[in-house]
């Protein structure tokens, strides 16, 4: 992802800052499930750090759920800070404006990552190197994003959608520093009253996966836009769940 296209992100998300907890009821479930996955499997971490932690909602679960541990969220965009520091307060939590990619904290120990419904707008491959660097052996990945079957009917009505990559191309890009324990992929179908609504929805969240259209498609687009307007549509959400570690020495 180019300079310009983080920017963008940044920013889109800092515009829906406000809303996000209100309107991302499929992301907050998916937080849910992926946080019992996660109590489930661990115990006592020491440090734990949330890429694209958002206004907060999983990182001040997990700062509840191990107050021995310190919690840092991390997010590119300062909107979805500021939300998350006025919104969870705790003594054992800590947010901060930092990019996935680059971001570094030497000496924190860090034995678990989490995220969630975030890694789609991030270069995977340079986030998992980043991060590999810094982690303690035996930490523990555990994340959900969303793969390529997501919101396949504006795909294919023309929309560009954004290229997300499938559960094969993650497991080839952590399979160098990280074993797998376990992964999976669902389908969620969530209905709107038309297609505009699903647009205006992606667009109030920040989460605008579309990137324009394709000229020679744009006919069909409009038939499209035409034959939905009034009428209730469904969008599919692929959803990939992951737990990896590293290896011990």
């Amino acid at each position: 992802m180019n300079f310009a296209n983080k920017s963008k992100v940044a920013d889109n998300f800092s515009r829906g800052a406000g809303e996000y907890e209100h309107l991302a009821e499929l992301q907050k479930s998916m937080a849910d499930q992926l946080l019992q996955k996660i109590t489930a499997a661990v115990e006592h971490p020491v440090a734990i750090v949330d890429l694209g932690c958002g206004t907060g909602y999983l990182a001040s679960r997990l700062a509840d759920k191990y107050p021995q541990a310190t919690v840092l969220g991390i997010d590119l965009a300062p909107g979805m800070i500021a939300q998350a520091e006025a919104k969870h307060q705790r003594a054992n939590l800590v947010f901060i404006v930092g990019d996935a990619e680059s971001w570094s904290a030497p000496g924190l120990g860090i034995d678990m990552v989490v995220s969630n419904a975030s890694l789609q707008w991030m270069d995977f491959q340079q986030v998992i190197g980043n991060i590999s660097r810094q982690v303690k052996p035996g930490c523990n990945l555990f994340f959900n994003t969303f793969g390529p079957e997501t919101l396949k009917e504006l795909r294919l009505a023309g929309f560009r959608v954004n290229d997300f990559p499938d559960q094969e191309k993650l497991k080839d890009i952590l399979s160098a520093s990280w074993q797998i324990e376990e992964i999976s992929q669902t389908v969620q179908v969530l209905e709107f009253a038309s297609v505009k609504e699903l647009i205006c929805h992606l667009r109030a969240i920040g989460a605008n996966s579309l990137s324009g259209y394709d000229p020679a498609k744009l006919p069909g687009i409009k038939q499209y836009l035409k034959a939905n307007r009034q009428r209730p549509i469904k969008a599919t959400f692929e959803i990939i769940t992951g737990w990896f570690r590293v290896p011990r020495a």
